[in-house]
């Protein structure tokens, strides 16, 4: 089970917290860390140090990773870092890398900018929400054993807002943001991490390729590949064979 999770169900074992977790969302994050994203991003190109991506046919979603050279730097309100991707079967589509994690506040802690947890009150099954996930422009990074707790990842960086809406869902539990596995919550405290990390979802599908649709449509054997130019014109690429 990923670190992001086993926080929040550590989280979840002191009573207090959820309450807490959601009402700093609500009263400081809409309007702190989400105000960039609306409309267009002002694209930059900082050098970086690496390049990857993570793709599954299975959950329809594959993630873009960027690291800077620089560990100061900083995307700044309305800025993104574009990037080209290319399949072998024909597709090709551009995406612009945003920051992984979102300060609720300054100095306070972390939570990952696209992704959030469902969990569901006694024998209904999270998978009853798809549609509702698909509705808000996400779908299910990861459901797990028993069908009663799921990570949701959206194409667009605002976690708070999807959080939001899926608490008022039927059957829902409780919801939580993504925060850093180590990070303790109530002092705002994270060990290191790269907070300089840029990443960003790409919904996949299968199917025939229809370039610059916002979907990337892979098949079996497709290699796909995500080509970045550096500031001095070189060329950082990363390829996947698709399985």
């Amino acid at each position: 089970m990923p670190e992001s999770v086993v926080a929040s169900l550590r989280v979840r074992s002191r009573r207090a917290w959820p309450a807490w977790t959601l009402g700093l969302a609500t009263g400081l994050a809409l309007t702190a860390a989400c105000t960039d994203l609306l409309g267009p991003r002002r694209n930059v190109t900082p050098e970086l140090s690496a390049l990857d991506l993570d793709l599954s046919l299975l959950s329809g979603i594959m993630h873009i990773s960027g690291l800077p050279a620089d560990t100061a730097f900083r995307l700044a309100s309305g800025q993104s870092v574009s990037v080209e991707i290319t399949v072998s079967s024909g597709d090709r589509e551009s995406a612009g890398l945003y920051r992984t994690w979102c300060p609720p506040r300054p100095h306070g802690p972390y939570f990952n900018c696209f992704r959030f947890s469902i969990g569901m009150e006694s024998g209904i099954d999270v998978r009853t929400l798809s549609q509702r996930v698909g509705g808000i422009g996400g779908r299910w990074e990861h459901i797990y054993s028993g069908g009663w707790l799921a990570e949701v990842t959206l194409f667009y960086p605002d976690a708070i807002r999807g959080a939001q809406r899926a608490r008022s869902w039927p059957g829902v539990k409780f919801v939580e943001l993504s925060w850093p596995g180590s990070c303790a919550l109530q002092s705002g405290f994270c060990p290191p991490f790269p907070v300089w990390e840029l990443t960003v979802p790409v919904l996949v599908d299968t199917g025939a390729a229809v370039p610059r649709d916002g979907t990337m449509q892979l098949r079996p054997g497709d290699t796909v590949a995500v080509l970045y130019r550096q500031p001095d014109g070189r060329v950082l690429e990363a390829r996947r064979m698709v399985p």
